[in-house]
């Protein structure tokens, strides 16, 4: 029974990585044009350190639950992972219509939220453990 619960808890927290890729993959699909505005100076890089802080919880919980990662090697692993989803987001956002891919400020955007996702969800099984 509780080596089916473990199996269950795995495959949840992957399907909500799956769900959280194939969302930026439609959003970053998007043409520029058929964005919404918001008259905010750099709001954009407030949205993606947010989507990419969630995106690394989700990343950090799937880890933690299926492989025996923990502590920094955990932490190394998703900001790692974060990144380079990050970079391949701008590459893609290059073949999209009116948007600017390759934003340098983006990509840190999204790099800071991933290690603040990875350090949350880090504290969060430090904390469990005491």
């Amino acid at each position: 029974m509780k080596a089916d619960l473990k199996f269950f808890r795995i495959i949840v927290s992957w399907l909500g990585v799956l769900l959280w890729c194939v969302t930026l993959w439609i959003l970053s699909s998007i043409p520029g044009g058929k964005l919404p505005e918001v008259d905010v100076p750099n709001i954009d890089k407030f949205v993606h350190f947010g989507y990419f802080m969630a995106g690394a919880a989700l990343l950090a919980n799937a880890f933690h639950q299926s492989t025996a990662l923990s502590g920094r090697k955990l932490f190394l692993v998703v900001v790692a992972t974060v990144m380079l989803v990050g970079a391949a987001d701008e590459i893609h956002q290059l073949f999209t219509p009116n948007r600017s891919g390759s934003d340098f400020g983006d990509w840190i955007a999204d790099v800071t939220g991933g290690v603040a996702g990875a350090l949350i969800v880090g504290w969060f099984y430090g904390r469990r453990r005491k």
